[in-house]
């Protein structure tokens, strides 16, 4: 009986995780995309870095301190959808034309 309560448990908790995780991504996605519009990164000209832009992640210590912040798996996949491009010098910009629709809209 005991085995049966897990199992039937299990599924529900690891979608609760995987909601969980996912809406922190798409809130730092918010977070992110806020960013580069309040520094005004958003062509190859006025490119920042990450460290211009505050988005560095946390040295060991700070992990360590903090709960997790989700901005640096946000950029990543921001980057992956070519919606972040990356100079040759390092720098970051935005790329408007290809956010989602969701994102460009103000987070309340």
């Amino acid at each position: 009986m005991e085995t049966a309560i897990f199992f039937l448990t299990l599924p529900l908790i690891l979608f609760g995780v995987l909601f969980l995780s996912g809406s922190l991504v798409m809130r730092a996605s918010h977070q992110v995309v806020d960013r580069f519009y309040s520094y005004g990164a958003l062509d190859a000209a006025r490119a920042k870095t990450l460290e211009e832009l505050g988005l560095t992640p946390p040295d060991l210590f700070e992990r360590m301190l903090r709960l997790r912040d989700y901005k640096p798996y946000a950029l990543n996949a921001l980057v992956k959808e070519d919606c972040v491009r990356v100079t040759r010098e390092g720098k970051l910009y935005l790329v408007e034309k290809n956010l989602d629709d969701k994102l460009k809209e103000k987070e309340s």
